[in-house]
């Protein structure tokens, strides 16, 4: 992550410092005698607390990536105090960063993540003949990184924002001569300093104050010693939860929507199939393709040949490296869930019976249908619990509405007592 900053360093640095410099001198960072508390704030940038545990973690990880690429370095050198506040500096400007991408509102979608994903070499490597990526190796490459798809995809998130508010810094920002020497100055300068305890308690026993002097200091700060404002109040509440417990459904309301929604209660009809690919990439010239069919077209005669060395022949021939191994087996899917051109195909076959030569995108493809699952709809029965469950709630929700419009009105007409509008709607005053 945060390679954009990494690679562009020398051209950022004055102007993401200059960022940086103005969380030190507004929030700066708090005193020394409360480092060795975990949950002490040691820093704070755009009105958030960096903890001790937090800049510890950070300085961990630090020690981790150093030791990680040069085994041999000296243990005394990662326990510097020099490598602890390199660590604290990198936290306090990725905390400037996230900042500025919340106060900017802005958002990455899904679409330009996905872009930005598709621009890895390793992750391309990941797809699959049909286009789609492989989700199994694609866990299994992050988790050898420690990363779940979930973590990784929202680090990738969080980089591009922030590279867009750099891009905005670095693309429109300005910086005289004297503003670039101040902050490469205080980018390299270090200070040395000495800090002298003064411990309230040692002073203690040297003071001596009169009644008077006691009255007069507490007069002088009487709001110190106020005790809060309190209010008893009373209050109703009208929620969805509440209605739906009195809603009642018929057998028959519970039929009639199952009847109606039966399609989308049971799972869709799957196949399994089996393919033998002569790669011709959509870039391909003309020539590449023709060949790549006519490879195709000499295959599937000598297999409606011997239809039973399917499996044999996807092993010497397709050119799909991942199923080739495999009888060319694609397992089982449904049409949403696979190139549509095999889709396609694959659905308008009986079981066994082989397709004829199928083009797509990734080149000409040989389809044997092995298996097909049914779309099945669980019995009645079965729902019955949900469906009671789904049809109290859609009720629930329009009675809330219709109810809502009259709760209003009521508390309003009648504001000096809730107790007409708790009657009327059967609701229980609160306190």
């Amino acid at each position: 992550m945060l390679d954009f900053i990494r690679n562009n360093t020398k051209l950022l640095m004055v102007l993401l410092f200059l960022l940086v410099i103005p969380s030190f001198v507004l929030f700066g960072i708090e005193g020394y005698t409360r480092y060795a508390q975990s949950d002490a704030k040691v820093a704070r940038v755009d009105g958030h607390g960096i903890t001790q545990a937090e800049w510890d973690a950070a300085h961990r990880r630090e020690v981790d990536n150093i030791r990680a690429t040069n085994p041999n370095v000296d243990i005394k050198l990662l326990d510097s105090p020099l490598l602890k506040y390199a660590a604290l500096e990198r936290l306090v400007r990725e905390r400037v960063l996230a900042a500025a991408v919340s106060n900017n509102h802005i958002v990455v979608s899904d679409a330009r993540l996905a872009d930005e994903l598709g621009r890895d070499p390793a992750i391309n490597a990941l797809r699959k003949p049909d286009g789609t990526l492989d989700m199994d190796r694609y866990k299994q490459l992050l988790s050898m990184q420690g990363m779940t798809p979930e973590g990784f995809e929202a680090g990738v998130r969080t980089d591009l924002a922030s590279r867009q508010v750099l891009n905005g810094v670095a693309g429109t920002g300005l910086a005289s001569s004297a503003q670039a020497e101040l902050g490469m100055d205080a980018l390299n300068e270090r200070r040395e300093v000495q800090i002298a305890r003064f411990e309230p308690a040692q002073f203690v026993a040297k003071v001596n104050l009169t009644d008077a002097e006691v009255e007069a200091y507490y007069k002088a700060n009487l709001a110190n010693y106020q005790a809060p404002e309190m209010a008893d109040i009373q209050y109703l509440v009208l929620d969805l939860d509440a209605i739906k417990k009195t809603v009642t459904v018929s057998e028959q309301d519970l039929k009639t929507y199952y009847d109606q929604n039966a399609a989308s209660l049971g799972t869709k009809e799957q196949r399994r199939a089996s393919h033998i690919l002569i790669a011709a990439p959509k870039g391909a010239s003309q020539a590449e393709r023709d060949k790549a069919k006519a490879r195709a077209e000499q295959l599937l005669t000598e297999l409606r040949a011997a239809p039973d060395k399917f499996a044999d022949v996807a092993k010497k021939e397709s050119q799909d490296d991942t199923t080739a191994a495999g009888g060319g087996d694609l397992g089982f899917f449904d049409r949403a869930g696979i190139d549509p051109a095999i889709a396609d195909a694959a659905f308008k076959l009986d079981k066994g019976a082989i397709s004829g030569v199928v083009a797509s995108d990734f080149g000409y493809h040989i389809i044997r249908l092995t298996d097909i699952k049914p779309a099945v709809v669980p019995p009645f029965a079965e729902l019955r619990a949900k469906l009671e469950d789904q049809l109290k709630t859609q009720q629930a929700q329009r009675k809330f509405t219709e109810l809502a419009e009259d709760f209003r009105n009521r508390v309003y007409e009648q504001a000096d007592s809730l107790e007409p509008a708790a009657e009327k709607l059967g609701l229980k005053i609160q306190t």
